[in-house]
């Protein structure tokens, strides 16, 4: 982890715009999420035309962190122009084209708000995002020694242990350099860090304890640490309560959540709550590879816009656990199940009378085929990814 002394220097030098002089230092790789697209859009200026000689002094480590952030943000014209960066790290043109084709099929993925009910299941995924993850699965295949397949095994597409996320917003800094949302990816660790975010963050994982029970503790990445150390105002953590139920079940019952799908929500007294900003959150999603966002909005701020690129699914405020999850059910197969069915009846309950139990057989009779018919239909996907189920 950076000292924090160390990484007030680094954000006043990111301030003052040198965002280029980041790419050979060791400490880019906490930076390349935090910092605003047109930052990266000048650094890509930078890096066109020049020679492999000029790259020497980067580390593959720092390039493949590069090339995770414009791969998931779909930004092709990063992609392209950074095309000497990535055949100097031994990406080959062959494979620099398949990423180019990626993020072609990805370009088919309109942004849209979806409302709570029936007719958001149809509208979910799309060939687009099927076409986007089978070709992205082709380049970390095919591209074993460059940046762009390295960038790919690290996404949760690979790497199903990554923690879904959530986002978080950057309140009041007027800071042009850094984003003004990110999308927080909490990693494992056995302890985290005691300044006030992190006693935040612990308060925020005991509340939830009773849903998301686990052996794994998750601690927030050292430089959110850092930013609110350097007072950057960052928002509560509480709007990370949705993901962090949602991603506990999921990891519980050992059926990770798809790739490309996230949450944000208050939880609260075992119900959904609303989150503002929901607009900047949804631009954070989309910037980390979201393609689909399960969003609770706050009911005192107006309907956020569509963002290009990312289908948010707005849920209203005080549905329970099984009610999400069974929305949920409708967009996304799987056999992910609510904490309630966990619960093993008594082995000595039998039926009363033969009525009683020729009932109890013709109702587990339906819910075995109900359940059945949901894992088996249709929803429109190109390529199905595993998901959530009561």
């Amino acid at each position: 982890m950076l000292a924090m002394s160390e990484f007030g220097v680094s954000l006043q030098k990111l301030r003052d715009g040198k965002l280029v002089d980041f790419l050979c230092r060791d400490d880019f790789s906490a930076w390349v999420d935090l910092v605003a697209l047109p930052q990266i859009q000048l650094l890509a200026r930078a890096i066109r035309g020049r020679n492999e000689d000029h790259f020497l002094g980067y580390s593959r480590q720092q390039v493949q962190t590069l090339a995770r952030r414009v791969l998931l943000s779909r930004r092709l014209e990063l992609l392209e122009s950074m095309r000497p960066l990535w055949i100097a790290f031994r990406s080959s043109q062959e494979n620099c084209g398949l990423a180019e084709s990626a993020l072609h099929s990805a370009a088919g993925w309109s942004g849209e708000i979806l409302a709570y009910g029936q007719g958001a299941a149809e509208k979910a995924f799309s060939v687009s995002h099927a076409e986007f993850v089978e070709t992205l699965g082709k380049l970390a295949d095919r591209d074993q020694d460059g940046p762009l397949g390295a960038a790919v095994r690290s996404t949760r597409l690979f790497d199903e242990a990554r923690h879904v996320g959530f986002p978080v917003v950057f309140f009041k800094n007027g800071d042009s350099s850094l984003q003004p949302g990110v999308w927080i990816e909490p990693t494992l660790m056995p302890k985290g860090v005691t300044d006030d975010l992190g006693r935040e963050w612990e308060r925020l994982l005991t509340t939830l304890r009773s849903r998301i029970s686990t052996h794994r503790h998750y601690a927030l990445p050292s430089w959110l640490h850092g930013l609110a150390a350097c007072d950057v105002n960052i928002e509560t953590l509480e709007s990370a309560g949705l993901s962090l139920v949602m991603h506990g079940l999921a990891e519980q019952q050992k059926l990770p959540l798809p790739f490309g799908v996230g949450f944000t929500g208050r939880w609260e007294n075992d119900r959904l709550r609303g989150v503002r900003e929901l607009g900047v959150k949804a631009l954070a999603a989309r910037e980390a590879g979201v393609f689909l966002l399960f969003a609770c909005p706050d009911p005192n701020e107006p309907t956020p816009t569509a963002t290009d690129g990312i289908k948010v699914v707005l849920l209203p405020e005080h549905l329970s656990l099984d009610d999400v999850i069974r929305f949920v059910n409708r967009i996304l197969p799987g056999r992910v199940r609510g904490p309630r069915s966990r619960a093993k009846p008594p082995k000595s309950v039998e039926a009363t009378n033969g009525q009683d139990a020729r009932a109890e057989d013709s109702r587990r009779h339906r819910t075995t085929a109900c359940r059945k018919n949901d894992a088996t239909q249709s929803l429109g996907m190109g390529a199905r990814p595993q998901g959530l189920d009561v």
